[in-house]
C-alpha cells in the first residue's frame, strides 16, 4: 500500500499475514484496516494520532475523510476534523464523558447536547455570485470557503443551536478579499487587496492604517515574486495608495527583505 505525504514523499507499506509492515524511516507509524464496511485504511503515528482514508464514488486512490488527534484521558483531548473531497468539512470538538459526537450525527444535525463542532460551508458552481473586483461586486465563489458555523447546546433555546461566526467575500478570479464577523453589526471587516500578479499587496484590519506589501526582484531570483517590504502608513494620514508601499509618505517600514528581515524595534513602536 504506497500512501503520500503532504510534502509529496511516497510511503510504501509492505503487507504480511500478521498485517503491514512500516518502512524505514516511518517506524513509529501503522498502518490498519479499522473498517472494510466501506474500506477504511487508517494511518497512525506514534502518539496516536490519525488520519482515515475511504475510496469516493468513481476514484482511484483512497482519500482522506478523517484526522483526530490521540484521546487523553476520557478523550478530553481529542479533536476530529471530517474531510470531503479532499477539504476539511467539519471539526468537531472533544466530546465530554458520556457523550458520542460522530461527524454522521453532524451531517444529519443530530449532534447531542455537550457536542460542539464547526461547520465549514463551500460554495458551489451554482452559489457564485462575485462578479467583478470593485467591492460592490464581492461574494461567494465556486470552491472557496464561505463560511463558518459553530454548532453547540444553547441554554435558552435548550436545543442545539447553529450560529455562523465567520463569512469570507472574494473576487471575480476567486481570491480572498473580505473576512468578517457576521455576529457583529455592523460588521468590521478585514479586506485584501492584490496587484496584477495576485500578489497580495495590502490588508486592512477594521479602522486601522493598511499593511502594504511591495514585491520586487533580488539579486538571485529576476522574477517580481519576492517580498521587499512591509510598510504601514502612520495613524494620522487617512488616505493611501495601493499601488504605493515602501513609498508612502511617512511610512513605518516594519519589514525589509533587503536588509535580512523584520525591523523588531518598528515593530515594537508601532
Amino acid at each position: 500500500m504506497e500512501a503520500t505525504t503532504t510534502g509529496g514523499q511516497k510511503v510504501i507499506f509492505t503487507y504480511t499475514q500478521s498485517g503491514f509492515v512500516s518502512p524505514t524511516g516511518f517506524q513509529t507509524y501503522t498502518l490498519t484496516v479499522p473498517s472494510s464496511t466501506p474500506v477504511t485504511y487508517q494511518i497512525t503515528d506514534g502518539g496516536g494520532d490519525y488520519t482515515q482514508f475511504t475510496e469516493p464514488s468513481g476514484a482511484s486512490a483512497y482519500m482522506p475523510t478523517t484526522v483526530a488527534q490521540a484521546s487523553g484521558a476520557g478523550g478530553l483531548n481529542r479533536v476530529t476534523y471530517v474531510l470531503k473531497e479532499g477539504r476539511t468539512a467539519a471539526i468537531i470538538g472533544p466530546e465530554p464523558a458520556g457523550v458520542s459526537c460522530p461527524a454522521a450525527a453532524l451531517e444529519s444535525k443530530e449532534l447531542e447536547r455537550g457536542c460542539r463542532a464547526l461547520w465549514l460551508k463551500y460554495t458551489s458552481k451554482e452559489g457564485t455570485t462575485a462578479g467583478g473586483e470593485a467591492e460592490s461586486e464581492w461574494g461567494d465563489y465556486e470552491g472557496r470557503i464561505a463560511s463558518v458555523t459553530f454548532v453547540a447546546w444553547d441554554p435558552t433555546s435548550k436545543k442545539m443551536r447553529e450560529v455562523p461566526v465567520a463569512r469570507y467575500a472574494y473576487d471575480a478570479q476567486g481570491r480572498l478579499r473580505a473576512a468578517w464577523d457576521p455576529r457583529i453589526s455592523p460588521n468590521l471587516k478585514t479586506t485584501y487587496g492584490y496587484d496584477g500578479e495576485a500578489h497580495l499587496t495590502a490588508l486592512s484590519l477594521p479602522g486601522q492604517q493598511p499593511f502594504l506589501l511591495n514585491y520586487g526582484v533580488t539579486a538571485t531570483d529576476p522574477s517580481r515574486t519576492r517580498l521587499l517590504a512591509v510598510t504601514r502608513p502612520p495613524s494620522h494620514d487617512c488616505t493611501w495608495e495601493r499601488e504605493r508601499s515602501s513609498e508612502h509618505r511617512g511610512a513605518k517600514t516594519l519589514y525589509d527583505g533587503s536588509r535580512g528581515g523584520y525591523d523588531r524595534e518598528g515593530l515594537e513602536q508601532w
